[in-house]
């Protein structure tokens, strides 16, 4: 596909985690598993697993007061969802203000 500057675009297709997914990344993740590891077993990219940790990790303090990122599938999924409806929410509000 050609843009406005007739350079060639590359149109990615994304498709979400289910949380299906997000549950084994969860279990994989307890074992100790690798991030390249996971996304061989799922059949997903490193790059997706990986962003999936970073954007739906939760912190949170230990018994010896030490702090830990860990990835919970249920949390990743509020997350997600909270997300989803902010980007609604403002993609509305900017369509609301365009027709008034």
């Amino acid at each position: 596909m050609l843009n406005n500057n007739n350079t060639i675009s590359k149109k990615c297709h994304y498709k979400h985690l289910t949380p299906s997914n997000k549950g084994q990344i969860q279990a994989y993740r307890n074992e100790g598993k690798s991030i390249r590891f996971i996304a061989k077993m799922l059949g997903k990219n490193p790059s997706t697993i990986s962003r999936e940790l970073k954007r739906n990790s939760v912190t949170q303090m230990d018994s010896s007061y030490a702090f830990k990122n860990l990835y919970i599938a249920d949390t990743a999924h509020i997350l997600y969802k909270k997300e989803d409806r902010s980007v609604s929410t403002i993609s509305s509000m900017i369509l609301y203000s365009l027709l008034s």
